[in-house]
């Protein structure tokens, strides 16, 4: 805890050691605040040894980290994970064996070159903000969903309790899909077609499991658009 940080700090000082600690508080409105705290102790004025050093709030700069950090995980434009954060999350997850039975779902919106060609990236631009929401609003709390590159999105969600979860998922996102998307007078039959990999049989890294994955959702999309398919060997 902080306090137990900061008695290890002050038994440091009094044994000669200076400290430099960030520290986090409660304000009394339930906001948090860091501190920066710096010292040593001072022996050479004074009979008495006592702490010099210096307090400092550092709430703003923590608050900047956080920003950059998060920035740094969100695709700009969705607002979902961006590549890099959802590999990462990945990867913790299939490190530790009470997460590792995890599922991906790859997804790819089908004919979003045709509204790219036919009105312009902006348009394309606006398909990929309504296609994330509605891909949201299937997973709920259910995943953890990110746009991957392009008009491609990944799901990744916990299979251990339930093994068909994943499966239940896609069908959900299709079905999101149902409705056309209007711009204006215009009207788009935009569908999607998705792969589905199961850690650890079809890949216990990332990268194999996702690659397994966009193999699965080619396939799904060479047999029909607007349907998923699972991964096989075969």
């Amino acid at each position: 805890s902080e306090r137990a940080r900061s008695r290890e700090a002050l038994q440091r000082a009094t044994e000669g050691r200076g400290f430099d600690l960030e520290l986090q508080g409660m304000r009394a409105n339930g906001e948090p605040f860091w501190v920066r705290v710096i010292g040593e102790l001072e022996t050479r004025q004074t009979a008495s040894p006592y702490l010099t050093g210096t307090v400092q709030d550092i709430t703003a700069d923590k608050h900047d980290e956080e920003s950059l950090r998060v920035l740094a995980r969100t695709d700009p434009l969705t607002g979902l994970l961006n590549r890099d954060a959802v590999l990462d999350a990945l990867e913790e997850r299939l490190a530790d064996p009470a997460q590792a039975q995890v599922a991906v779902l790859y997804i790819d919106l089908d004919r979003f070159k045709t509204v790219n060609d036919a009105l312009g990236h902006n348009a394309g631009d606006e398909l990929l903000v309504r296609a994330a929401r509605r891909i949201a609003n299937a997973v709920g709390t259910e995943g953890l969903i990110a746009r991957f590159g392009g008009d491609e999105f990944l799901v990744a969600c916990d299979a251990s309790g339930d093994p068909q979860q994943p499966e239940r998922l896609a069908e959900r996102i299709l079905t999101a899909f149902a409705d056309s998307f209007r711009f204006g007078k215009d009207e788009f039959a935009i569908t999607a077609s998705i792969g589905v990999a199961h850690a650890p049989q079809d890949g216990d890294r990332p990268q194999a499991l996702i690659q397994n994955a966009d193999l699965a959702m080619y396939h799904s999309k060479r047999r029909g658009r607007n349907g998923w398919q699972g991964f096989t060997p075969e």
